[in-house]
């Protein structure tokens, strides 16, 4: 079989700590990188790392869905800045579809089995998330039947919940309610081309905004904002929001913020639509979701080239916190985001 090339997609997505509150003192979150490298540390054999935690005397149900942290590797090139990672998944006991490649049959031989068993250990087929980590960013590669961010973000929360405590308060403050750092959300992010876009329209002149019964979200949350009035109303579903602008348009961070809590994957709004200035509306905003797709070789014996994949996440990194011919970028050199940035906030821990 000759190598081919596929082509696969790069996503960035921003981490952000759950459980912000208006309240207390403002607090600076860790690097995300640190966390991890802390994780790695602290764990240092892989069963550490792996939701649910094994038990030899009860071993996973099948179809028990499980994951783990493979790796965490500091970058030993460039700036030498963040750290490359992978999280693995696979199901216990799971039964896979199978084929015998005999061509002469009528019907296809399929037959549905495990995977043999080796002597003593259970064998299982894997899936890898990649990622690389610096600041508040993370990029992710993450193909079809790995779980997908939802499954990283899954991991990544429970292992820093479990593993990474909070530095000391100061003598005489009360220690913290909860001693390890909260688990994260992996928002999507908006391109730069979004901003643009508003621009070209004279700013924005109305947003619209609607949000639906559910968990109300953080204090300093647009869909906390909105939930309240939702909940003013005895027995309504949803409530509809509508802000227009007056003799200038509105502030464009603002209006990036809330489409930011729009597009994280367990909102509560449901719906948002920006209406610029100059009368365009801006309704499907995925086609600005920060992405790069690359290329990626499968060579003769049929393996994938991951140095491809590796090589494509730390230049993607790169490209995001180089500036642009207007001398703007997305993210700084530590990774963390130049804009509406959610890096310090308050909280009650």
């Amino acid at each position: 079989m000759p190598p081919k090339v596929i082509s696969r997609a790069l996503q960035m997505k921003r981490v952000r700590f759950k459980g912000r509150t208006s309240k207390g003192k403002p607090i600076a979150y860790p690097a995300i990188d640190d966390l991890l490298k802390r994780i790695k540390a602290l764990k240092p054999h892989w069963a550490q790392r792996h939701h649910p935690l094994p038990n030899p005397s009860e071993p996973f149900a099948a179809g028990t869905s499980c994951s783990f942290l493979v790796d965490v590797r500091p970058r030993t090139t460039g700036d030498m800045k963040g750290v490359y990672f992978e999280v693995g998944t696979y199901t216990h006991g799971a039964a896979h579809q199978q084929i015998t490649l005999d061509y002469s049959q009528a019907e296809p031989p399929l037959e549905n089995a495990t995977l043999p068993h080796d002597g003593r250990h259970a064998r299982a087929i894997s899936n890898v998330i990649r990622g690389v980590a610096l600041g508040e960013t993370i990029i992710l590669d993450s193909p079809k039947g790995t779980g997908g961010y939802g499954a990283a973000q899954q991991l990544l929360s429970r292992l820093i919940i479990q593993n990474c405590l909070k530095p000391p308060r100061p003598p005489g403050e009360p220690p913290h309610k909860t001693p390890t750092w909260p688990g994260i959300e992996l928002m999507d992010v908006m391109s730069n081309d979004l901003r643009r876009e508003i621009e070209r329209g004279g700013g924005v002149a109305t947003v619209y905004m609607r949000v639906a019964e559910a968990t109300p979200g953080e204090d300093d949350s647009w869909q906390s904002r909105l939930r309240g009035n939702l909940d003013a109303m005895p027995h309504a579903s949803k409530f509809h929001a509508k802000w227009e602008a007056d003799d200038e348009p509105l502030d464009t961070d603002s209006v990036l913020g809330a489409v930011d809590e729009f597009s994280e994957d367990d909102s509560t709004i449901e719906a948002l639509t920006l209406e610029l200035v100059h009368g365009n509306r801006i309704r499907t905003l995925g086609k600005f979701k920060v992405r790069k797709p690359i290329d990626v070789t499968i060579d003769s014996a049929g393996v994938l080239h991951t140095s491809d994949i590796v090589n494509g996440l730390w230049q993607y990194l790169d490209e995001l916190r180089s500036p642009d011919p207007e001398q703007w970028r997305l993210i700084d050199d530590n990774g963390n985001f130049t804009t509406h940035a959610t890096v310090s906030f308050t909280t009650n821990s």
